[in-house]
């Protein structure tokens, strides 16, 4: 049986086929032949030899006879959102059983990458869901979604909804593949019950950012995987149990859509007044000395995208600004600012406490904001003996990030060129070994003959890392 997986497209498409041969003999010829017309046709699968079934993203799921070139649709129950990407996405067809994905609809805008399962039935199909992709979202965005069978297990894709770390978090479904069996029970060999037990039970594999394609290989019997970057950062790879693929530790080489990147080591100077409006939203005093060019165009429907010409000073590497920012990031996600984790941004910054407690703060900065709270008394006094940054001044920063900074304002930092990212011990600084209790990633320079993994930690800061600025 072949899995066809059709691109999604724009409106109308023409359903082709190709005429398959043998391994045996074959030939050079072969025949297009026009069918059927399809609404944004999201994904499709044979149920026999002459039919097609496929789903459309506004909700229509039809039947297409190749033979008699005819196509009905088909009824189902399937509680649905139509939205940004979202709608009826894949499907896929065994042994009399159909299971789709969709986006579902969970209340309040909120949805999710849900999978559901029935008998095949023309005239109408009765789905059962077998999996929530958990928490639910309100996001148009990164659904991924496409569908695998290997034997008895169903492999998924979740995207990451464009949430960013929340990839990083296996708590959490977005952004990462699924495998269940068949029927939406858990398997007991996923990696939840072999070393990872914070992952949720379905969870096959975490940092992955919007997997768009996901097939059973006929050559190796493996799953791979596409996912789709931003601009650029497109990469195919195999589904590997317990693995992580980086998102968004890992940009994989592409850039945000705005053309955005972290500053790479470069001198930018703080203003407190970015820019002054009338009351007609004309600007009567703009603070960027920087050009932008093209910034003036109503729409960008070509490759002529704003371009805001960098004129900063160089003062150290971009690799050594991404490990900067790496770790500053690594104090929300595993350190003392870790109750800024469920703002779901992404988010760098550090605690501070002086002697006796006399002064706390937290300093935390996105893609564009940089942001200080401070606590302390006019006169130089203790707060408390237990009176840390992380208790007074980061509930501070917290409350207003929520409600200042939006999503778009918190975008995902760039990786420098020449890092690679290594997943070590914390506590010895090596690569893991049996008797590791947990990891966690780490940028490294990416310097010839580098070994970093099979050094101890002094000599890995010493040499390669952190204190090499330049």
């Amino acid at each position: 049986m072949v899995d066809q997986n059709y691109l999604r497209v724009r409106k109308y498409f023409l359903l082709i086929f190709f005429l398959f041969f043998s391994s045996v003999s074959y030939s050079d010829d072969y025949s297009l032949t026009k069918v059927t017309k399809l609404d944004e046709p999201w994904g499709s699968t044979f149920i026999g030899n002459d039919e097609i079934i496929v789903t459309e993203k506004d909700g229509k799921i039809k039947i297409v006879n190749i033979s008699a070139k005819n196509t009905f649709e088909v009824k189902h129950n399937l509680n649905f959102l139509n939205v940004g990407q979202g709608g009826l996405l894949d499907i896929i067809y065994e042994d009399n059983y159909l299971w789709v994905s969709y986006s579902e609809d969970r209340g309040n805008g909120k949805t999710s990458t849900s999978i559901a399962k029935a008998s095949l039935n023309k005239k109408e199909l009765n789905f059962k869901n077998i999996f929530q992709a958990n928490p639910p979202i309100d996001s148009g965005y990164h659904f991924g979604s496409r569908l695998a069978i290997k034997g008895k297990y169903l492999y998924a894709s979740a995207g990451e909804r464009g949430m960013g770390m929340i990839a990083q978090d296996p708590t959490k479904h977005p952004g990462s593949i699924i495998r269940i069996h068949t029927d939406g029970s858990i398997p007991k060999d996923n990696p939840k019950f072999e070393g990872k037990s914070d992952w949720l039970p379905e969870i096959y594999q975490i940092g992955v950012r919007n997997p768009q394609g996901l097939t059973l290989s006929p050559y190796d019997e493996k799953i791979y995987l596409s996912n789709h970057g931003a601009r650029g950062g497109d990469w195919f790879g195999e589904a590997k149990k317990g693995e992580n693929y980086g998102w968004k530790i890992l940009g994989w080489g592409g850039k945000n859509y705005s053309g955005s990147k972290i500053d790479g080591g470069k001198l930018i100077m703080p203003i407190m007044i970015d820019r002054i409006q009338d009351s007609e939203g004309n600007t009567i005093f703009n603070n960027e000395k920087r050009k932008c060019i093209n910034c003036d165009q109503i729409s960008y429907l070509s490759e002529n995208y704003p371009n805001i010409r960098d004129e900063f000073l160089q003062i150290f590497s971009s690799e050594t600004a991404y490990q900067m920012t790496s770790i500053l990031e690594g104090t929300v996600q595993n350190g003392t600012g870790k109750n800024l984790k469920d703002l779901n941004l992404d988010i760098g910054g550090k605690t501070g406490t002086t002697n006796s407690n006399t002064d706390t703060w937290f300093i935390g900065f996105t893609s564009k904001l940089v942001i200080g709270a401070y606590v302390g008394f006019d006169n130089p006094k203790s707060l408390g003996k237990y009176e840390t940054g992380a208790k007074t001044a980061l509930p501070i920063f917290k409350s207003f990030v929520k409600n200042a900074v939006k999503k778009e304002e918190a975008r995902p930092f760039k990786v420098a060129d020449n890092i690679i990212m290594k997943v070590i011990d914390p506590i010895t600084g090596k690569k893991p070994s049996s008797s590791t209790k947990s990891t966690i990633i780490e940028a490294y320079k990416n310097l010839p003959d580098d070994n970093l993994a099979n050094q101890d930690i002094n000599n890995r800061l010493k040499n390669n890392n952190i204190l090499r600025f330049y």
